[in-house]
């Protein structure tokens, strides 16, 4: 009998799990609707799937920062260990003359390569070479 009730319950375990969860200091959070026509609890689990997209992305993301602060500079100030502790990756504050040579070193078939690799092709054509050969850029979403 409680095996067929359980099997029928989707949510009766929900409970069990969340302790689990809580007690081991994993965050979660519960979307409460049904699998077919109900478009709201759709629409909260899309935003968490983008959310999770989001996460991944700036968890594997090489962030640059141009140039360093100087005292008048407060609008502008990132805290850079709050940033990696909250998303990780990697981040480096470049200067602008660094940048340049960093640029200078890269082959423009090591750049194409590379924005293919992340962008896809019509990327890689608009963004490397000389500005009167670059088509118009248009990204395409995954």
């Amino acid at each position: 009998m409680t095996g067929d009730w359980l099997a029928h319950c989707s949510a009766c375990p929900v409970p069990e799990i969340a302790n689990v969860f809580k007690r081991t200091g994993i965050l979660f959070h519960q979307v409460t609707g049904v699998l077919e026509d109900d478009q709201v609890c759709w629409n909260e689990i899309g935003a968490w799937l983008d959310a999770a997209r989001v996460a991944n992305v700036m968890s594997h993301n090489r962030l640059g920062l141009m140039g360093h602060y100087y005292n008048g500079m407060l609008d502008i100030a990132s805290d850079t260990t709050r940033h990696i502790a909250t998303f990780g990756g990697h981040m480096e504050i470049v200067e602008v003359e660094d940048l340049g040579g960093l640029r200078r070193g890269v082959s423009d078939g090591e750049a194409k390569s590379t924005i293919h690799k992340s962008l896809g092709e019509g990327a890689s054509k608009a963004l490397v070479g000389p500005p009167s050969n670059r088509p118009a850029l248009r990204l395409r979403r995954s």
